[in-house]
């Protein structure tokens, strides 16, 4: 496990989202976590992980959906 930088995230939600690497049966992974915030008492978290190279060119994908992430209520 080798955990990638943090950053401050924004869309529906705010929130951080931490990237990290790990290897599963010889294989390079990656992941990506979203916490996001949608009031005092509620915290959502969107989690993806996948072979490192898929993840990294679908980044934009991930993070639109992260962005548009909401509760239908």
């Amino acid at each position: 496990f080798v955990s990638g930088k943090e950053e401050n995230f924004s869309g529906n939600y705010r929130g951080m989202v931490f990237n990290y690497e790990y290897t599963r049966s010889g294989r390079p992974m990656s992941g990506r976590i979203y916490y996001l915030k949608a009031s005092d008492t509620t915290l959502y978290v969107v989690r993806f992980t996948g072979l490192r190279d898929s993840l990294r060119s679908i980044r934009n994908q991930i993070d639109s959906i992260a962005r548009t992430f909401k509760v239908k209520v």
